[in-house]
């Protein structure tokens, strides 16, 4: 913290204009360090709109890929080492699971992402105590390539981080029409429109979590409403290609 703050604050203090993904890290910024309000702009990261398009891809031949004939599928991607499973909440999607699985059967819970062995056998043991290991798929270290395809087979996204920035994996699964379910913490509340592009719960609560997957999984015309409103608003807000001309602009500026 000592370094953070003392650091920080030397840095801040002599850039020209400090870049910045969500809104409220801009507020955190003036509040913590007292930066002028103009300096601080914020540019979200983004989406390659194109790449992430649900028209590219079918939904059961990706199934049929990964082996998943389930009626739902309901998918989580994120980094699965030591402290991506700490802070993307990993065990209360598995919790939520369990509690959905008594009530919805046909559905299968995806993990995806890389890391260690020792990380993905806790979470093999995890599913295996909880008596739904048979209901979880794990796919371990996709290529980039692949990502799109995962998401395609995918009914529901779901992501209950404790911590995030920003949330990537939320923007590319509102970009291939996803509807997302996360936390209510800084950074996420800046990329999903609640009840809009999707439902945000409080963050260590797989009752919450588990109660808004059973929302979607048994109103389908609502899961489509938000998997639309949110490729629509991933291409508004979250476009590379507009994100990019925005940053070139403000190095133009500075420069001047």
């Amino acid at each position: 913290d000592f370094h953070y703050v003392t650091f920080s604050r030397f840095v801040f203090n002599e850039a020209d204009r400090i870049l910045v993904p969500t809104g409220s890290y801009k507020a955190l910024l003036i509040k913590q360090f007292g930066i002028p309000p103009e300096k601080i702009i914020v540019v979200p990261n983004g989406v390659d709109v194109e790449r992430f398009n649900p028209k590219r891809f079918n939904k059961w031949a990706a199934r049929k890929k990964y082996g998943i004939s389930s009626q739902k599928v309901v998918l989580f991607i994120g980094r699965l080492d030591r402290q991506g499973i700490e802070q993307k909440g990993v065990v209360y999607y598995l919790k939520a699971a369990s509690i959905v699985i008594q009530k919805f059967k046909d559905v299968k819970f995806v993990i995806a992402g890389g890391g260690g062995n020792e990380q993905i056998d806790y979470l093999k043991h995890l599913a295996r105590r909880l008596g739904i290991l048979d209901h979880v798929k794990f796919i371990i270290r996709f290529s980039k390539e692949e990502a799109p395809l995962i998401y395609s087979m995918a009914d529901i996204f779901v992501l209950p981080s404790i911590f995030e920035s920003f949330g990537i994996s939320l923007i590319e699964a509102m970009a291939m029409e996803k509807p997302v379910i996360s936390t209510k913490i800084r950074g996420v509340k800046d990329v999903v429109k609640e009840n809009e592009t999707g439902f945000l719960v409080p963050t260590m609560n797989a009752n919450m979590l588990a109660e808004e997957i059973l929302h979607l999984l048994h109103d389908k015309k609502l899961a489509m409403k938000l998997g639309k409103n949110g490729r629509r608003y991933v291409k508004k807000m979250f476009d590379w290609k507009k994100i990019t001309k925005k940053v070139v602009q403000i190095y133009e500026t500075v420069r001047k």
